[in-house]
């Protein structure tokens, strides 16, 4: 079992938040699991049109 022995704290948007909330739980995994999944570069498809939706918003 790996030691985590880290706490980062994120500020997330209100639409950010409910992002991560919803796509945590369409893939069944808790949202540090998921982020975590993220983190090391395990890309989900099912998310891949939504990280492009979301940059878009973003450049403009």
């Amino acid at each position: 079992m790996r030691i985590r022995n880290n706490k980062i704290n994120v500020l997330l948007s209100n639409e950010e938040n409910f992002i991560l909330k919803i796509d945590s739980e369409k893939l069944n995994l808790s949202q540090s699991k998921y982020i975590r999944s993220l983190i090391i570069g395990y890309e989900i498809k099912i998310l891949y049109h939504l990280k492009k939706k979301l940059s878009l918003k973003i450049k403009k």
